[in-house]
């Protein structure tokens, strides 16, 4: 859900995004949420992801970059967000965070790579990313391995 911002209050959410108080980070990324995802944003919510130590923060992110739906291929961005999205899949180190990744590789669910992240999350440590991992898979897979 985007709305009119001006450039400067786009710039303050990014900014915020390196607020000492991680409920300051979250909020932030919460709001980029409701603004158009453009290189610069993508750029900021990227490094937030990657330095993060607060999982509650680091999943405001991930939500931001896969409610978006810019995860196809008529997508404008230069960063590959579908790519970083299976990157936290595989390895963050929070089972929520990792959950949270699946809905955003929906939108991607056809391309090989994706369905091969979820096939491996299939072996995740956490039931609830397995369970959710399960239903991307095509329902005929689900049946044969049992997870229909």
């Amino acid at each position: 859900m985007a709305s009119q911002v001006s450039d400067t209050e786009a710039a303050a959410l990014r900014a915020a995004l390196h607020d000492p108080d991680p409920d300051v980070r979250r909020r932030a990324a919460r709001a980029l949420d409701h603004l158009p995802l453009d290189d610069e944003t993508v750029a900021a919510l990227v490094d937030l992801i990657r330095v993060e130590r607060i999982p509650k923060v680091r999943g405001a992110a991930v939500h931001v970059l896969a409610c978006e739906g810019c995860q196809t291929d008529a997508c404008t961005l230069e960063f590959d967000v579908v790519g970083l999205l299976i990157e936290v899949l595989r390895d963050d180190p929070s089972a929520e965070v990792r959950r949270q990744t699946i809905d955003g590789l929906r939108v991607a669910n056809q391309e090989p790579r994706v369905q091969e992240a979820v096939r491996a999350a299939l072996n995740d440590p956490s039931r609830k990313v397995r369970g959710k991992a399960a239903y991307l898979l095509p329902l005929d897979e689900r049946r044969v391995r049992g997870l229909s």
